[in-house]
């Protein structure tokens, strides 16, 4: 009886520490944030001279939009496919271990049956054979 007491004062002090320390899950902030898009200060732009880099533009501009394309393959799409493909495939792997293995575990035991099927036919004709020899004269 006393350790009970004791057990229920000291959940009961704890929980008021715990009661006491406890803050806002929030922090309060005053006023609201605006966020202002952000503006180069004027004669600070870079500037593109197009006298001097008008080749590099002109062959920009005749290349074909595919080209560029395939001169930016990313990396990682091949990982990305990759991931969510195994992501997808995942069921489908376990499900085909689980049959392999319940298959090799039904190969083990109808063997072990056979074997018990064997040894009970052998009983059996055994017993025939005793049967036979023992006629009964009447």
């Amino acid at each position: 009886m006393k350790f009970r007491t004791l057990i229920l004062t000291l959940m009961l002090i704890s929980s008021q520490f715990a009661l006491a320390n406890r803050g806002p899950a929030v922090e309060d902030f005053v006023g609201v944030d605006v966020e202002e898009p952000y503006f180069e200060p004027q004669g600070t732009e870079a500037l593109f001279n197009f006298e001097k880099e008008i080749h590099k533009f002109e062959e920009n501009k005749s290349k074909p939009f595919a080209d560029k394309k395939s001169e930016q393959t990313n990396p990682s799409n091949s990982f990305t496919v990759f991931a969510f493909g195994l992501i997808l495939g995942l069921p489908g792997i376990i499900w085909l271990m689980m049959m392999n293995h319940l298959k090799s575990k039904a190969k083990i035991e109808s063997a072990n049956n056979i074997e018990v099927l064997e040894n009970y036919r052998k009983r059996r004709e055994e017993a025939n054979k005793a049967k036979d020899t023992i006629k009964k004269v009447s």
